[in-house]
């Protein structure tokens, strides 16, 4: 079983957060722009570390905040080149969404 109360995670859920309030998006608009596949609810449970978001959720999650998965896991200070191509970027998650102004 994964322990969720890893720094990983909590560094993680930080930086979402982060990126999240610097969008000024609500835990509803992120659910609302994912056609609510997660829902504001779990979005809080895991802002709240009760539980944890799996790969899909993840890159869902990414795409709603239009932003790219590298840049929250720098953010998060997860080292998520190591062991990869040199100069390959990670994955981009493809923004849906124009960016609100």
């Amino acid at each position: 079983m994964v322990n969720i109360r890893r720094s990983e995670y909590e560094r993680l859920r930080q930086a979402l957060r982060e990126i999240r309030e610097e969008r000024r998006l609500s835990q509803f608009d992120v659910a609302h722009r994912l056609e609510h596949r997660i829902k504001q609810e779990q979005i809080s449970r895991y802002e709240r570390g009760e539980r944890r978001l799996d790969v899909v959720e993840l890159l869902d999650i990414c795409r709603a905040l239009e932003v790219w998965l590298g840049e929250v896991l720098d953010r998060a200070n997860l080292d998520w080149r190591q062991g990869g191509p040199e100069g390959k970027p990670g994955y981009e998650a493809t923004p849906r969404h124009k960016p609100r102004r």
